[in-house]
């Protein structure tokens, strides 16, 4: 457990990494921004499977967990630069409170030699029964110095992001 804890795995009281929801990704009416932790679960997968540095910032809403992969299809996401080859989103989200819990929406991004993923967690809270939206942006550049939306060239610090495109990280 310590070293989950060290290396940023596991989060902590500051749930969120980003103030708001990034330029490039559209808002879904009737979402709440909250300070809730990404799901350890959630956490431990991206964390593996991108190998890289990832922000994310999490949503509440009353909207069904169906609402949710409805709005964020291949076709409005691909409007903004979004790819989705996978067909669409992972698990079940029927809306039904027994069937809810841990879906996945998968998209990727390519700027010239940078390279993003943005995964969409949607998860329902057993007591609330809201929905849970979490948005999580991964660097998946090789050298995990992508700066999205940025033009220059010019080399940036390991696993940095353009202020343009990451808004500021909350305290």
């Amino acid at each position: 457990m310590l070293v989950l804890s060290g290396c940023g795995i596991l989060g902590g009281s500051n749930a969120g990494t980003v103030d708001a929801l990034w330029s490039d990704v559209p808002q879904m009416d009737g979402l709440t921004k909250a300070k809730i932790d990404l799901p350890l679960a959630a956490r431990l997968v991206i964390q593996s499977a991108f190998q890289g540095r990832f922000d994310f910032i999490a949503y509440t809403t009353a909207k069904a967990p169906g609402d949710v992969p409805a709005f964020y299809t291949k076709e409005r996401m691909a409007a903004t630069g979004w790819k989705n080859d996978a067909g669409g989103c992972l698990g079940n989200s029927s809306g039904s409170a027994s069937s809810a819990q841990g879906s996945l929406c998968l998209f990727n991004k390519k700027e010239g030699a940078k390279e993003f993923g943005l995964a969409i967690v949607i998860n329902q809270d057993e007591k609330t029964k809201q929905t849970q939206v979490f948005f999580v942006r991964v660097d998946m550049s090789p050298n995990g110095t992508a700066t999205p939306g940025a033009g220059s060239t010019a080399p940036k610090a390991s696993g940095t992001v353009a202020p343009s495109e990451r808004p500021t990280r909350t305290p």
